[in-house]
């Protein structure tokens, strides 16, 4: 039950069997099983095992939960080589990039070489597709250097703009504060929003369905929501 509910403050505030709620925390009232009678409380315990084990969400929470050491774990493990891939790009991203260049001119250059291979020592019908290959290859290589001769000034500054962000990164880590602290704001932002839906649901007319079943599987503790005539939901 929510305070925005004219309700709460009465039922919120009453003891007693009559009312099992009690306490409220973040004025959302709570069911307390203290001195409950124990026929009471094992049917709450039955829902709340139903809640967890069945519900969809709950089965969720549960399987986050019963995870959350490998999910502790990764969130460390995922900083921790983001310190290391910073420092690493910082040392060695130009290094890096000349030599994906000169891989790349080299791969070429070798399926050149392994087309006019096959065409040499094939000596079936299929030597004429090793000779397309080399072709092919030796066309790529001549392209790829023209490439590189006509764009080397510009390549040669690209190389030192990707070490240079290296290095900033590696001299300004704060910066990967930035996208957890949007994390935390998202997941707070995300149960203000579960809270507000709560809210506003609990000005409505709430009615307890206790027979409800779904699919032929008894629901419990399901209500269905009515906003003065305007529309309903469960």
């Amino acid at each position: 039950m929510i305070a925005s509910n004219p309700m709460y403050k009465e039922k919120c505030a009453m003891k007693g069997a009559a009312l099992r709620a009690s306490s409220s925390w973040a004025n959302i009232c709570k069911v307390n099983t203290d001195g409950m009678p124990e026929a009471e409380k094992k049917n709450w315990i039955y829902l709340f095992n139903y809640l967890v084990n069945h519900a969809p969400g709950g089965q969720a929470m549960k399987d986050m939960y019963n995870s959350s050491t490998a999910i502790f774990m990764s969130m460390f493990l995922a900083f921790v080589w983001a310190i290391l891939y910073i420092y690493l790009m910082s040392a060695f991203a130009e290094y890096i990039a000349w030599g994906i260049i000169g891989l790349t001119l080299i791969g070429v250059v070798g399926i050149s070489i392994a087309g006019f291979g096959w065409y040499a020592t094939c000596k079936d019908d299929r030597k004429n597709m090793g000779l397309v290959v080399g072709l092919f290859g030796a066309l790529l290589s001549l392209v790829y250097c023209i490439c590189l001769k006509c764009g080397w000034s510009s390549l040669h500054n690209a190389i030192d703009v990707i070490d240079a962000s290296a290095d900033f990164l590696a001299k300004t880590k704060r910066i990967i504060g930035v996208p957890f602290v949007y994390f935390l704001v998202m997941v707070f932002y995300f149960f203000f929003w579960i809270g507000c839906i709560i809210c506003v649901y609990s000005m409505g007319t709430i009615k307890p369905n206790l027979n409800y079943h779904l699919d032929g599987v008894y629901i419990p503790l399901w209500r269905d929501v009515e906003f003065e005539g305007k529309g309903q939901g469960k």
